[in-house]
């Protein structure tokens, strides 16, 4: 088997991470492999791949077409109904996928793949459904794909925010307690004025770190939008004696520099009152 792990690992970055140049040089390197292995259908992928990175869609569709007639697998098939999406091409997509699933009904990626086609077409219950099922099926569950369930909510149904918290809570049951969920919850809850629910998630998250000051600080504004300025100094307080307990060099760090002048700031404010 060809050695080419590398190009599917890169592939799996975000799109903004290339430049024209450098998928230039990924899509000539994996030309001169397919010039030495013509009979490798795992190479055109890779090359579509790079295409599609690229929005050269129809460099792109012709190696999904040379990779299928050598192997017609559904990756391969996956990977052109996203092509098609790429290029809005909604319908043809939405077949693909149709036609997949009879033969694939437990594809996680396949149903994530559907939900894209109904959300660009505005079915925002059947976009859910999918990711859903995505979700029952545990295979290859992401934190993004919480957040996007999360967002189709969102623009769906009108109790989303409890939706919303509910859904963190199978992400956690799936992916384990992650601090990126609770870090998502937070700002959730206090941009929708869930004050208290915001300090909860605050106080769990100071259980787990052993720096805390930037958390102490988020407590704090959490108290000031509640205003509630005993608590709110309590925790820039706080928050100013963490920073002083931290190495010299750490101190000197911009973040952290930046954040003692806010509280500073803050406090200086405060006690003008």
């Amino acid at each position: 088997m060809l050695k080419i792990n590398i190009f599917f690992t890169i592939v799996l970055i975000s799109f903004g991470t290339f430049s024209h140049g450098d998928l230039d040089e990924l899509i000539q390197h994996v030309t001169n492999k397919i010039l030495k292995h013509p009979d490798s259908a795992e190479l055109y992928l890779s090359r579509a791949k790079f295409y599609r990175l690229h929005k050269k869609f129809e460099q792109a569709q012709d190696d999904v077409e040379k990779a299928k007639k050598l192997n017609s697998n559904i990756e391969t098939r996956l990977i052109q109904a996203e092509i098609f999406l790429d290029q809005d091409s909604v319908i043809i997509a939405s077949k693909l996928c149709e036609e997949l699933i009879k033969d694939y009904p437990n594809s996680s990626d396949l149903y994530r793949i559907r939900s894209k086609t109904h959300e660009k077409k505005r079915e925002f219950k059947s976009a859910i459904s999918d990711l859903k099922k995505v979700l029952s099926l545990r295979l290859n569950i992401r934190p993004i794909d919480i957040y996007h369930l999360i967002d189709l909510h969102h623009i769906a149904t009108p109790d989303w925010i409890d939706s919303a918290f509910s859904i963190l809570d199978t992400g956690r049951i799936i992916l384990g307690h992650l601090i990126v969920f609770d870090d998502y919850e937070f700002n959730l809850a206090k941009n929708q004025k869930k004050y208290g629910r915001a300090l909860n998630v605050a106080d769990n998250i100071l259980t787990k770190l052993e720096r805390k000051e930037f958390w102490l600080f988020e407590k704090a504004i959490i108290y000031k939008l509640q205003q509630n300025t005993k608590y709110e100094k309590r925790n820039l307080i706080l928050c100013k004696d963490a920073i002083n307990k931290l190495p010299i060099s750490f101190q000197q760090n911009e973040g952290v520099k930046s954040l003692t002048k806010q509280v500073n700031n803050r406090l200086k404010a405060l006690d003008m009152k």
